[in-house]
């Protein structure tokens, strides 16, 4: 069985650190019986994707073989911090209303029905990728595609900027400095 990266060094600043854990490194620590048994777990894996609109289970299939196989603990929990921060995302500031959690079904169910047509097709094709390539990237790049144009859609962002803009200014809590 190879050891992937054993570091504790956090990952670079801008890198999903979702990203650094994939199939093709997941497949590199185990050997071939495992890898029977992984490809069997995928494929289920992908199928709850492709039902459920989530591409979370196939992540977690990641993240939990990675562990078990001799990947990095840091790295683990990186990528496991990063899926739960995108998913339970705190509040913006300003905050945005009507916006849907970055999740697949959040973001379907938010969307018009001639968007959802496209979602639906472009969410088959991304599955029958993952379920070879072992990759969840575009997935997850569909998700954060669409979850920026239904936000980019409605022009709540905006409007709340032009509220915040012309809202009353906050009484000062001291005085000014006087000048002399």
């Amino acid at each position: 069985m190879a050891h992937h990266d054993t570091s504790t060094a956090p990952s670079r600043p801008g890198v999903d650190p979702r990203d650094r854990i994939t199939g093709p490194i997941v497949l590199a620590l185990l050997d071939s019986m495992q890898r029977e048994e992984f490809d069997d777990a995928w494929r289920l894996a992908i199928f709850q994707v492709s039902c459920g609109r989530d591409y979370e289970p196939a992540d977690a299939l990641l993240r939990t073989w990675y562990l078990n196989h001799g990947g990095s603990a840091a790295i683990y929990v990186a990528a496991h911090n990063h899926a739960a921060a995108l998913r339970y995302q705190l509040p913006a500031y300003p905050p945005l209303p009507h916006a849907p959690a970055r999740t697949g079904a959040a973001v379907y169910a938010a969307l018009a029905p001639d968007d959802q047509t496209k979602f639906d097709a472009a969410w088959r094709r991304a599955c029958d990728t993952a379920a070879t390539t072992h990759s969840t990237l575009e997935l997850r790049h569909l998700v954060d595609t669409f979850w920026a144009a239904r936000l980019s859609s409605h022009n709540h962002i905006t409007n709340r900027l032009k509220q915040l803009d012309t809202k009353k200014p906050r009484r000062r809590l001291w005085p000014r400095a006087r000048s002399a």
